[in-house]
């Protein structure tokens, strides 16, 4: 999102509200998916595959709330899973040049469940400093898990060396290593096919991540892919036309790995019952926003996933983490 934000205020990109139409548009993505692509007031992006974040658990070994009030109420459970000596968080930071990454989306998701929607597009456009201190609390809080050797499976040094591929294995081995993993859908895929065995909703199941009043119940962090275009030429029309269609995006759904934008995909396309929860969780009365960490300039995205991985190696160094990214945010 940021290169095409990028592209577009240098005057690159085609308007695709006159390349498909903006009626169409309209009708069939989420207003907060084609807000998102917009700049000054014309929608560049198409988005198809888009994510949504979650807490993923075993249904068959998870003591705590199937569905938690509050974001207190999923803390408390985790803080005394670590007292009594039984790990309550996966997570993994490994992905190699991206490594931190998954750090990012959990700070955001976090963010957005305790100040909202609004506020986290504030922070995305840098009207809210990366030293701001709803910024800094997102960041403790991630910190109180990823830097607490009672908290992760493995520890900060196991979260900082395993894979990401690997992110929810110990939610599903045998006995259960950690009861909790927010992260986004493609945990989903990522996590069975571990053990080809394991089943949807049997063995793996998520829900919304909680939030800290009602108010912000229904705001959700979204990421994913978005399409643009260069040229207008009959077949870059024809290919976005195409791209944007429930028909094409309905046959990615088909492959059981993706969750689409498109709002005219009917639910039973859906074979992955898993994806079909996340996708009525993505278009039913919620209200979507991303991040820095689909908004920022390559820079910025950068220094992000670096300033997670900084930081979970030397906790104390936070200030100084945030203060670099303003820097870097700003140019300064």
């Amino acid at each position: 999102m940021g290169s095409l934000q990028q592209y577009a205020e240098k005057g690159k990109l085609v308007d695709l509200g006159s390349m498909i139409g903006s009626d169409t548009l309209k009708a069939d993505f989420p207003e907060s998916l084609l807000t998102a692509a917009t700049v000054n007031g014309k929608v560049y992006g198409v988005f198809t595959g888009v994510d949504n974040f979650m807490v993923w658990y075993d249904p068959k070994t998870y003591k705590g709330p199937k569905d938690p009030s509050s974001w207190a109420e999923l803390e408390k459970f985790t803080q005394q899973q670590a007292a009594a000596g039984s790990t309550p968080w996966c997570m993994a930071q490994n992905a190699g040049a991206g490594s931190g990454f998954p750090g990012t989306q959990w700070i955001e998701a976090w963010f957005i469940k305790h100040y909202g929607a609004a506020k986290l597009q504030d922070w995305a456009s840098g009207k809210l400093s990366w030293t701001s201190p709803e910024v800094k609390a997102a960041w403790q809080a991630f910190g109180a898990v990823a830097t607490d050797k009672k908290m992760v499976n493995g520890g900060p040094t196991g979260v900082l060396s395993a894979s990401i591929v690997n992110n929810g294995t110990g939610l599903i081995s045998s006995p259960a290593k950690c009861q909790v993993m927010l992260w986004g859908v493609y945990a989903d895929g990522l996590t069975l096919m571990q053990n080809k065995a394991l089943k949807p909703v049997t063995d793996l199941d998520f829900y919304p991540v909680p939030a800290a009043s009602p108010a912000y119940a229904n705001d959700e962090l979204f990421g994913g892919h978005v399409a643009y275009a260069f040229n207008d030429n009959p077949q870059t029309r024809a290919l976005m036309k195409y791209w944007a269609s429930a028909q094409a995006q309905t046959l990615l759904v088909a492959s059981g790995q993706w969750t689409e934008a498109n709002t005219k995909i009917p639910a039973s396309a859906y074979s992955n019952p898993l994806l079909k929860k996340s996708y009525q969780q993505l278009v039913n009365g919620r209200t979507l926003a991303a991040g820095p960490s689909l908004y920022g300039s390559p820079a910025v995205l950068t220094a992000y996933d670096k300033g997670v991985v900084n930081y979970i190696q030397n906790p104390g160094s936070l200030d100084t983490i945030l203060a670099g990214l303003q820097r870097t945010a700003t140019g300064g």
